[in-house]
């Protein structure tokens, strides 16, 4: 069954060349087609980087629990701080799985922690003045879970610009994967040009059960390579 990655899946997703901020200061949308680029670094950090066909920095994803409750704000700040060149800082919106989930995402104190680490990331983000732009990558096992949750985090944020990157397939639970066409009929009707959309998922696992929606997307593509284990 299609289901989402883990951080050390994520060196399966590749894109094509990551375009520079416009005068508004975000990225504009790329309608370049899909590439699978074999270029990843995984950085001593605990930070996973997407590199373009060029070798350059496309992408630098977090690879730390926001939900950690020790460590979540610090290390959220110590990410913000860092030096990640010009393109996407990503943060994830929770755990990469829900078997693993633990205190589950939708409870209280998981939002009310998921927030405090978004508060942390953007003062230092702010502090620190940094180029290039902030994005979100919503999962299933996440605090920010479906097209709802995304939409209030996008209104509700107001320090920063957060883009987000648009995986239908992470959103997809296992109880939703029987009936997953009407899902991501949904999915893309919501979210698909939404204007802080700044990267498609594909994967090829569901392209192949549901065609219909990737290719009308003007968006950049980070394709799951097909035969990779996902959990």
């Amino acid at each position: 069954m299609p289901a989402r990655f883990t951080p050390r899946t994520l060196g399966t997703l590749f894109t094509n060349s990551f375009q520079q901020p416009d005068q508004s200061g975000l990225a504009p949308l790329s309608s370049s087609r899909a590439m699978r680029i074999p270029r990843t670094l995984e950085s001593a950090e605990g930070t996973f980087r997407i590199l373009d066909d060029a070798g350059e920095c496309f992408a630098t994803v977090a690879l730390f629990d926001p939900l950690d409750a020790d460590r979540g704000i610090q290390t959220a700040t110590e990410f913000a701080s860092g030096t990640h060149g010009p393109g996407l800082v990503v943060l994830r919106s929770g755990r990469e799985t829900l078997e693993e989930s633990g205190s589950l995402a939708w409870l209280p104190e998981s939002r009310d922690r998921f927030s405090a680490v978004c508060d942390a990331f953007e003062t230092a983000w702010l502090a620190k003045q940094s180029p290039g732009n902030v994005a979100l990558w919503p999962q299933a096992a996440g605090v920010v879970s479906d097209a709802p949750s995304l939409q209030t985090f996008l209104r509700t944020r107001q320090r920063v610009e957060w883009r987000f990157i648009f995986d239908p397939a992470a959103l997809i639970t296992p109880a939703m994967a029987p009936t997953a066409e009407h899902h991501f009929d949904r999915l893309f009707a919501q979210l698909g040009e939404h204007p802080r959309a700044c990267a498609l998922v594909e994967d090829p696992a569901w392209t192949a059960r549901w065609p219909k929606g990737w290719d009308r997307l003007s968006l950049t593509r980070l394709i799951r390579q097909s035969g990779t284990a996902l959990v």
